[in-house]
């Protein structure tokens, strides 16, 4: 079989300046660049609103417990299942040939979604639920300690510059979940959180979401040793940032690679006339320049998962395409015949 995969190189043409100071300046080539908002097309969907004001609480529960153990169906399928999956759920065809017709080029049979059909999904509302306690939890704790309330514990304000960009990451996982389940979708609840001082909000924190350690410090093996809060500081460098130009060059197909050249690439795409972008669960094109053979340049989107969320940040992936046909990261396949060329992108922050 042959691969899809060729080399791409990206990079950004950078040019040293000499200032009136003596400090050598930067000259990036980028364009001025916005997400689409509100109306505009291609804008995304709104955040959910978390943010907490003052000190919130529901009041003690009254009503009226009415489920035993958990909610039931009338009837079940089987009284048990079966321990041991199907014989053939883990079968591996070791010689690497298809056995099935494929749906089209690139794409081996099988999966789900390949059909044309809209996907289904199952009801996530129990996550619905988690994120908006968390983001609910990240913004209660800025909201009733302050700055200096940190300070006294130990903490910086940049450790409160990590909480607020976490509960930034919440609105969106719970915009994300709740788009998927529609109008349906659980709304955020008023939460009581048993802690009072800075420390226990972190370490609930811990408890909630799972992240860092309760009783002691990296690299310190003394169960119970009383040691600050280690949290990254800020970095305010950008590695790129949208609008700024990208210079791309890539192979013709008919190259032998793998760790024994046992694969050659092919590509069934016509003219490279896009670049897709790829990261977190957004796809979006841009226009592609070529300037030769096997060269062109674009420009970094400024496209968005959610509203102050950039779809692009960290680990990206790039492909040169002959169109800008609609996927999404469930049916991604179905873009493999259009693809010229493929690549990994590092924006955001350093």
């Amino acid at each position: 079989m042959k691969s899809l995969i060729w080399t791409l190189a990206g990079s950004a043409v950078a040019v040293p300046l000499a200032s009136d100071s003596g400090t050598k300046v930067i000259d990036i080539p980028a364009v001025k660049t916005q997400p689409p908002r509100s109306n505009q097309s291609g804008a995304v969907p709104p955040l959910v609103n978390g943010a907490t004001t003052g000190v919130t609480t529901h009041g003690p529960y009254s009503g009226t417990p009415t489920t035993t153990g958990a909610e039931q169906y009338p009837s079940t399928v089987a009284a048990t299942i079966p321990i041991q999956p199907n014989p053939t759920a883990t079968y591996y065809n070791a010689n690497g040939k298809l056995t099935e017709p494929m749906p089209m080029p690139y794409m081996p049979a099988g999966g789900v979604g390949t059909n044309g059909t809209v996907p289904v999904y199952m009801s996530v509302a129990l996550g619905v639920h988690q994120e908006y306690i968390e983001l609910g939890l990240f913004h209660y704790g800025l909201e009733v300690f302050s700055e200096q309330d940190f300070l006294d514990a130990g903490l910086t304000v940049e450790d409160r510059r990590l909480i607020e960009y976490m509960a930034i990451q919440e609105a969106g996982h719970a915009t994300l979940l709740s788009n998927m389940l529609g109008e349906s979708a659980p709304r955020q609840c008023t939460y009581n959180y048993p802690f009072k001082t800075v420390r226990e909000f972190i370490d609930f924190n811990v408890k909630v979401t799972r992240w860092g350690e309760t009783q002691s410090c990296i690299h310190n093996n003394v169960t119970g040793y009383n040691c600050g809060p280690a949290i990254s500081r800020d970095k305010y460098e950008p590695l790129t940032f949208p609008g700024r130009k990208v210079e791309l060059t890539w192979n013709d197909p008919g190259r032998a690679v793998g760790p024994n050249n046992s694969y050659v690439t092919s590509t069934t795409a016509g003219q490279p006339s896009f670049v897709a972008w790829l990261s977190q669960l957004s796809l979006t094109y841009t226009e592609l320049t070529a300037t030769g053979q096997n060269k062109g340049y674009t420009y970094q989107p400024a496209s968005e998962v959610f509203e102050t969320d950039p779809a692009l940040n960290g680990t990206a992936f790039i492909a040169i395409t002959d169109t800008d046909m609609f996927a999404t990261p469930y049916n991604l396949t179905m873009l493999n015949p259009h693809i010229r060329a493929l690549g990994l992108y590092q924006a955001g922050l350093m």
